[in-house]
């Protein structure tokens, strides 16, 4: 009898054609037979030539995934692993990109790497109840596209609750504090 634990989830041809399908956009389906080397090689090509490179996305997700073992192995001698994991922060590497491809993403800028050097410093002096954590820097992207603009939607509520909004050179800011 077949054991939970020595189960291989296997998406079949239809049902995974289907769903790539359903979700459309740059969703595929590609059967591939994980023992044949040849065979990876050759969806990574199709990846890569439909949906761009994979190098980086594979290189952070391995990465996370390390971080969370890693954690978990080392815990019991006292030892925290987090990562921290840098959007597009402005460095000479991205010198050569405009503005325009970080308009899309909730804080519409280039990161620092003074900001990224301040969160390393947080993850190793103040997170240290933290482990297995992937601490990001992305200006929001992996938290989606933004509804609206801005915290002028929510002065209302904030002000039912005993707290004034206001915007000094740009930059809202919120005083007071909720009573209880």
């Amino acid at each position: 009898m077949e054991r939970p634990d020595e189960r291989v989830a296997i998406v079949q041809d239809g049902a995974g054609a289907e769903l790539a399908a359903e979700l459309g956009g740059q969703s595929r389906h590609r059967r591939l037979d994980v023992t044949d080397e040849d065979g990876w090689r050759r969806t990574v090509a199709v990846m890569e030539r439909e949906l761009g490179p994979v190098s980086v996305l594979v290189n952070k997700w391995g990465l996370r995934g390390l971080t969370k073992t890693a954690a978990l192995e080392l815990a019991a001698d006292g030892v925290r692993v987090c990562s921290v994991h840098p959007g597009a922060i402005r460095t000479p590497m991205t010198a050569g990109f405009g503005d325009a491809c970080t308009a899309g993403q909730p804080l519409p800028r280039f990161g620092e790497p003074d900001e990224v050097a301040r969160m390393v410093l947080f993850v190793i002096a103040d997170a240290t109840f933290s482990t297995g954590c992937a601490f990001v820097l992305d200006g929001g992207v992996l938290a989606g596209q933004p509804h609206r603009r801005g915290l002028e939607r929510l002065t209302a509520p904030l002000a039912l609750a005993g707290i004034r909004m206001r915007r000094e050179s740009g930059t809202s800011i919120i005083d007071g504090c909720l009573q209880r």
